[in-house]
C-alpha cells in the first residue's frame, strides 16, 4: 500500500511539473491559424494576433495575446481596426471546470481601442454578419420569457475583469458628428449570477472626467424578470446623478437625484460645437424625487426642482413608447421671475442727423 501511495504521489508531482513546464515546450503560436479561422467563420471579420500568444495550464488555465485586432466589415475603412488591443489576458480556475462552472480569475484588456462607425447609409460597423437584422422591440406583454440565466452559464464567476486605459470613439457620417471616451478604466466583480454585481469605471469625455459605479444584488433576477436591489452613481464636475432603489418585473424604481452646477456649461460640454445658451444666468439645477421607469418611459413623483432661484414641486412624466416622446408636467411654483434668464438688451444708439 505504501508503495502504491508513493507511486501516486510521484505521478501527481510529475503532472504538476508537466503543467508548469508545458508552456515552455508547446508553442502557442501553432494555434493562431485555427483561432483566426474560427473567428473569421463566426464574425466574418479578420482577427490579427501580431504579438506573442502564451498559454498557461497551472495553477490556472490561461491565455495571453499581444497586439490583437479585429477588422472592420467591408465598406468601412480597412486601415482602421474595429477593435485593437495592446494585450488580452484571460485566466480561468481549473477545478470549477470539472463541474461545468466558469470561474474567471482574471480578464484584462490592456489599452483597447474600439472604433464605432455608422456610415452615411446607416450601416453600423458593430453589426456582425451573423447577427439578425434589428426589428422593432416588442411590448412587454409580447416579449417572450428570457431563458434561465439569460443564456449565460449558471456557474459564471467574474473576478477581476478589468479594462486599462481604453479608448472608445463613435463617428456618425449622417450627422457628421464624432465623440470619444478616453482614459477608460473599469472593474467588474461578480461571484455568481445570483450574487452582487459590482461595476466601477471612469473615463474622460470632452476634456472632463466622469466616474460611474453600479451595484445590482442579482443579475440572474434582473434577466429573469425578478426583483433586485440597484444603486447607480454618475459623477463629474458638471453633472451628478444618483439612484437607489430596485428592479421588480422590469420596472426600475427608487429615489433619484440629478444635479448640475450649471446647465449652460453642461450643454456646452455635451456639444462643444453648439452655440452657448443665450442667457447670462448660471442655470444651477437640482431635481429629486421618486422615479419609476419601464419600457414606455419614466415618471417622477414627489419631485422637488430648483433652477437658480426658481423653486417648484410636483410630478413629471416622460413617455418614450409612442411615435414621438412627450413630457407631462404637473408642478407648482412660486413667483416666476424670468428676468435673470433673459439675454441683455442690445445697446441703444442715437441717430444723428447732419
Amino acid at each position: 500500500m505504501k508503495t502504491l501511495l508513493k507511486l501516486i504521489l510521484v505521478l501527481v508531482v510529475l503532472l504538476i511539473a508537466a503543467a508548469f513546464a508545458a508552456p515552455y515546450f508547446i508553442s502557442a503560436d501553432r494555434f493562431k491559424p485555427q483561432i483566426i479561422a474560427k473567428v473569421q467563420a463566426a464574425t466574418g471579420r479578420t482577427l490579427t494576433i501580431g504579438g506573442k500568444l502564451h498559454l498557461t495550464f497551472f495553477p490556472v488555465a490561461g491565455v495571453t495575446a499581444e497586439n490583437v485586432s479585429l477588422s472592420n466589415p467591408q465598406g468601412f475603412d480597412d486601415k482602421t481596426a474595429f477593435v485593437s488591443l495592446k494585450s488580452l489576458k484571460v485566466e480561468v480556475a481549473l477545478m470549477p471546470l470539472l463541474s461545468k462552472h466558469i470561474e474567471v480569475k482574471s480578464f484584462v484588456l490592456d489599452e483597447p481601442k474600439i472604433n464605432l462607425h455608422e456610415n452615411a447609409a446607416g450601416i453600423k460597423n458593430w453589426e456582425f454578419a451573423a447577427a439578425q437584422p434589428a426589428t422593432q422591440a416588442p411590448t412587454p406583454a409580447e416579449a417572450p420569457a428570457a431563458p434561465a440565466g439569460g443564456g449565460l452559464p449558471n456557474g459564471l464567476v467574474l473576478g477581476g475583469a478589468e479594462i486599462h486605459d481604453g479608448l472608445v470613439s463613435y463617428t456618425n457620417d449622417q450627422q457628421k458628428s464624432t465623440m470619444s471616451l478616453s482614459k477608460l478604466n473599469t472593474t467588474v466583480d461578480m461571484k455568481s449570477l445570483t450574487s452582487p454585481f459590482k461595476f466601477s469605471g471612469s473615463g474622460e469625455w470632452n476634456g472632463k472626467m466622469v466616474k460611474v459605479s453600479a451595484d445590482v444584488s442579482s443579475l440572474d433576477a434582473v434577466m429573469n424578470h425578478g426583483s433586485a436591489d440597484v444603486s447607480l452613481s454618475i459623477s463629474s464636475d458638471l453633472l451628478n446623478v444618483g439612484l437607489k432603489g430596485g428592479i421588480a418585473k422590469d420596472v426600475l424604481s427608487g429615489k433619484t437625484t440629478v444635479a448640475s452646477s450649471s446647465l449652460k456649461d453642461l450643454a456646452t460640454w455635451a456639444n462643444p460645437a453648439a452655440k452657448p445658451l443665450p442667457t447670462p444666468a448660471k442655470l444651477a439645477f437640482n431635481l429629486a424625487g421618486d422615479v419609476a421607469c419601464n419600457a414606455g418611459g419614466c415618471s417622477l413623483g414627489g419631485a422637488t426642482l430648483s433652477l437658480d432661484a426658481i423653486k417648484a414641486q410636483g410630478t413629471v412624466k416622460v413617455a418614450t413608447g409612442g411615435a414621438k416622446p412627450s413630457i407631462d408636467l404637473d408642478i407648482t411654483t412660486g413667483v416666476l421671475d424670468i428676468n435673470p434668464f433673459l439675454p441683455p438688451e442690445p445697446a441703444q444708439h442715437a441717430n444723428l442727423l447732419i
